[in-house]
């Protein structure tokens, strides 16, 4: 699925977490909705800890509060999910020689610290974030999800058709919320809801020189649609 401008990504994660509360589905107080830029980072990159294993669950027999079993994570600041190194076998961009989208599971070797496919290549993937620079605040005003249709969204993980340059964990674009590209897409995640800010303390304090840090050890959990 491509062609999603951002408006209609962040409807279908509303539309979704009230479809999985009706279901009993989702943990009381939390939603569905789109990582923010630095969420996502977290995701493809890790943090300064990360969990001994990855946590794939399926929606349904998520757990709140739950505690991970950490580990000092020995490159935090590595180039692409799976390493320092680009590698045609872990991604789906322009080196890989595919020249369209691929569907998610092709390149488990490409996977991240906490089990997320597809971080790197594909398509490009909406976050929350308005676009801005670094360091990153999220109370600078760049999650305001009320922000014209002027303002340009952050897009992150690279498509199919970019370099290894461009698919590289840091690696940023933009695009306007009302945008459809062939190239664009997004993916969720779910977690605790905090009022006026999409960056729960569970997951992020801090961005700073691409590293950023989480208040407690929550994790990141790659959930599996049942």
């Amino acid at each position: 699925m491509v062609g999603i401008a951002w408006y209609e990504a962040l409807a279908c994660t509303r539309w979704l977490t009230e479809a999985w509360r009706k279901a009993g589905l989702l943990p009381e107080g939390w939603e569905v909705r789109l990582p923010s830029e630095a969420e996502w980072e977290k995701a493809a990159r890790g943090d300064i800890e990360i969990p001994a294993q990855p946590q794939v669950v399926s929606i349904g027999n998520i757990k709140a509060n739950t505690r991970l079993s950490m580990k000092k994570n020995e490159t935090s600041r590595r180039l692409y999910p799976w390493s320092n190194d680009p590698d045609p076998n872990c991604a789906n961009y322009n080196e890989t020689g595919i020249g369209a989208t691929s569907a998610v599971g092709c390149f488990p070797a490409g996977a991240s610290f906490y089990g997320c496919e597809e971080m790197a290549g594909n398509v490009w993937e909406w976050t929350r974030s308005l676009y801005g620079g670094y360091p990153y605040d999220p109370k600078d005003g760049r999650e305001n999800l009320d922000a014209s249709t002027d303002e340009l969204r952050v897009v992150r993980g690279g498509s199919f058709y970019d370099s290894h340059w461009g698919v590289r964990c840091s690696a940023r674009d933009r695009d306007y919320p009302d945008y459809r590209y062939y190239f664009v897409c997004f993916r969720v995640m779910l977690s605790p809801f905090i009022s006026g800010l999409c960056v729960s303390e569970g997951f992020l304090s801090l961005w700073h020189e691409f590293l950023y840090r989480h208040h407690d050890r929550t994790g990141v959990f790659v959930v599996k649609s049942v």
